[in-house]
């Protein structure tokens, strides 16, 4: 046995203010008689319970007080008749009776109702927290869902602009449409824009980009190709770069971020300007 767990299991205490079973009175003794801690320990426990009771205890009235000194001295005379009748070989019966003062049953019932309020005590506190670890998620729930509300919202206002963007684009006179096709019927359009060199483009017939490559789209001048940018994740329509002259247009596969001539065996789509 644990004699440190013992004394902190709160069983001394128990036995002390009269509250436990004779099985935990038994045991007490017997560790009180084995360990000098347990008897230390217990006996500092009594000490406590009798100043406790002392504090507590009613003074006897003078009437009273009269009353038991009469009492002491007539049990004093039958002790006196007892021995006197044990000397002539007689033993007389005498009834036992067991007298428990009226401050150490009150203490008891007091010290009853400070463990149950010790048991309310802590069960709401475990109730409370409980109550508060879901107040807490459910606030913690409610932030993530703002964030991803707010996440969804600014995608959306993204694609709505977009959206319009396109339309604006699409039904403006003032952008030349440039179709483009190639192998395997891959196919984009560029909207170009001749008096803003604004360049817009449309590539959703094109496959996703391997690994470390990108897509970049090359304006063609006099036969030179001029770089009009790479390819990001842009969704309905990317804009390139501006582009003031060009004859056409080309679409080539090159290692991500871009290159500076096109690698024409990578050539996916071209578009020639007819406008």
């Amino acid at each position: 046995m644990n004699i440190s767990e013992y004394i902190q299991s709160g069983i001394i205490e128990t036995v002390v203010m009269g509250l436990a079973d004779s099985k935990d009175v038994a045991e007490l003794e017997q560790l009180r008689r084995q360990y000098p801690e347990v008897e230390a320990y217990a006996r500092e426990c009594e000490l406590w319970l009798e100043e406790t009771a002392m504090q507590q205890a009613t003074k006897v009235p003078a009437a009273g007080r009269a009353q038991f000194l009469q009492t002491l001295n007539t049990l004093s005379a039958e002790q006196d008749d007892m021995d006197s009748d044990r000397g002539s070989g007689q033993a007389p019966v005498i009834p036992v009776t067991t007298v428990q003062p009226k401050t150490i049953g009150s203490f008891k019932w007091m010290a009853a109702a400070a463990i149950i309020l010790l048991v309310i005590s802590a069960a709401t506190n475990i109730y409370l927290y409980q109550q508060y670890t879901k107040v807490n998620q459910a606030y913690a729930d409610l932030n993530n869902l703002n964030t991803e509300l707010a996440k969804q919202n600014k995608q959306q206002e993204t694609q709505l602009t977009a959206y319009n963007k396109s339309a604006e684009i699409f039904a403006s006179p003032d952008y030349i449409k440039v179709p483009m096709a190639g192998k395997e019927n891959y196919t984009a359009t560029v909207f170009w824009n001749k008096k803003t060199a604004a360049v817009y483009l449309v590539a959703n017939q094109l496959p996703a980009a391997p690994k470390g490559k990108q897509y970049q789209l090359w304006a063609l001048v006099d036969g030179k190709p001029v770089d009009a940018g790479v390819l990001e994740d842009c969704g309905t329509i990317c804009t390139a770069k501006n582009i003031n002259e060009a004859q056409a247009f080309a679409i080539t596969l090159e290692n991500e971020g871009g290159s500076p001539t096109p690698n024409l065996e990578q050539l996916y789509v071209l578009g020639k300007i007819t406008g």
